[in-house]
């Protein structure tokens, strides 16, 4: 039942490496992903940032409207009515019943405020703050992506030398198995050895099929930020030849450019609008002026033209359509002064909110400095932990290749016994676990203060 059971793990291992070698057997150029492909490629088509960009045209609309606020408002108005039974006679003045009368007019009129308490200047630079903030959320938007595609894409490359790795195991505890079974059949060693090797590759095979899970899991992630829907068809590339080297020549600049980033930007646009509303506040507290000026003209069917001298003799004729319109276009200029006496003190009190909003704004601005200069401290502290951490688990994976190594000449000739043969393997194992860990690790870190140092002055 034992062999059975190995020999149907085996299979199902066989066929899945079988697929993931078909899947990356010889890719062209067009399908091997490095990371700046991949961050060009999201920056175009991902939703959230989409959606970000969106908020920017909205504001862009938003700004328009402040602009023509200053332009006068021109409307145009017509109308047709029909009265049906008693109606008046517009040129006799006596009622008459059962008749029908059609009327019209129409007219242009225009109006444009003149001052407001400079309101519509204050909400024009508010408009302005407003477009901008959105151009900046944006931005960060786009810095957020291309950090998490950063850390997924290092997931993946590291998932994918995991897998490697774990092949290697698994083939070299497969050659031990049978070298060891070589053995117990030439009464060597005994069958608790040969069991030992079997019970090691069953683990190093468990440990591959978790890392071909990982490796698809952590390609699933990525994409879904790439919004690819066949994650199966993702293979990641990355410069086989390229050296980690400790980077320290950016660190004294990175915090000149921390109040250079979007988020304190954002912070600072939110202190300014505080600012303005404050100002359109207070606008409550002045006169407001405003012109205006129309034309219009009217017709009546029930209107009668008089004929004849006034003096003598008139009758009552037909008065056209377009001579009423005539004589009757008539316009105005009207000029409007408002001076605010008392308003339930509600301009008092939308003064005392804005001033409350700044205050609020201010605080949020300071804290938004003090974290990210912590942040940055922090970023700094990382990268140069994280290498100490790199180089440490550089000189363990050779310690401990070998010793793997000189455990098993030793057990080829004796001189060592399975159990520490299995530990030399679990030791070497865990190695090159920690050390794709941490490798990738201080890749990442690099990668964050290098975003901090575009922003550095």
């Amino acid at each position: 039942m034992i062999m059975k059971s190995i020999f149907n793990k085996r299979a199902i291992l066989i066929l899945l490496l079988s697929i993931s070698m078909v899947m990356e057997a010889q890719p062209t150029d067009s399908t091997l992903w490095t990371l700046n492909k991949c961050i060009e490629y999201a920056l175009e088509n991902n939703i959230e940032l989409k959606a970000e960009k969106l908020a920017v045209q909205e504001q862009d609309i938003s700004l328009s409207e402040s602009r023509w606020a200053f332009v006068p408002r021109i409307s145009v108005t017509t109308g047709y009515n029909l009265s049906i039974g008693r109606v008046l006679d517009e040129t006799t003045y006596d009622f008459i019943s059962n008749e029908t009368m059609g009327s019209s007019s129409s007219s242009i009129s225009a109006s444009v405020q003149i001052f407001s308490g400079l309101k519509n200047l204050r909400q024009l630079q508010a408009a302005e703050i407003g477009k901008q903030t959105a151009s900046l959320q944006a931005e960060k938007a786009c810095n957020d992506l291309k950090l998490n595609i950063s850390a997924y894409f290092l997931e993946v490359l590291c998932a994918k030398e995991n897998i490697v790795n774990s092949e290697s195991l698994v083939e070299s505890l497969r050659q031990q198995e049978q070298h060891t079974s070589k053995k117990v059949d030439m009464g060597k060693v005994t069958s608790a050895d040969l069991l030992q090797v079997k019970s090691r590759l069953a683990e190093a095979e468990n440990a591959l099929l978790s890392a071909i899970h990982s490796y698809d899991v952590s390609r699933l992630n990525l994409c879904q930020l790439l919004e690819i829907d066949d994650y199966t068809s993702f293979i990641p590339y990355v410069d086989e030849h390229e050296n980690i080297s400790y980077v320290n020549d950016i660190y004294p600049s990175i915090l000149n450019g921390c109040y250079n980033l979007p988020q304190v930007r954002i912070a600072e646009n939110n202190v300014e609008l505080a600012r303005k509303n404050i100002q359109i506040a207070k606008s409550s507290y002045y006169p407001s002026l405003s012109l205006s000026a129309g034309y219009g003209a009217s017709y009546s069917s029930a209107r009668r033209k008089i004929i004849g001298d006034f003096e003598d003799s008139y009758t009552y004729g037909p008065y056209p359509f377009f001579e009423q319109y005539r004589d009757n276009a008539n316009g105005y200029i009207s000029l409007g002064l408002s001076i605010p006496i008392f308003n339930n003190l509600s301009a008092r009190n939308g003064v005392k909110k804005a001033k409350l909003e700044m205050q609020r704004s201010e605080y949020a601005l300071e804290t938004t400095r003090k974290q990210l200069r912590k942040e940055i401290l922090q970023a700094i502290l990382d990268a140069e932990t994280a290498w100490k951490r790199y180089t440490g688990s550089v000189s363990y994976l050779e310690s401990a290749k070998e010793a793997f190594r000189q455990i098993s000449a030793k057990y080829e000739n004796g001189a060592a016994n399975m159990t520490e043969y299995t530990t030399a393997v679990s030791t070497m194992t865990e190695a090159q676990y920690q050390y794709l860990a941490l490798k990738y690790e201080y890749i990442f870190k690099i990668k964050i203060l290098e975003f901090y140092k575009q922003y550095a002055y």
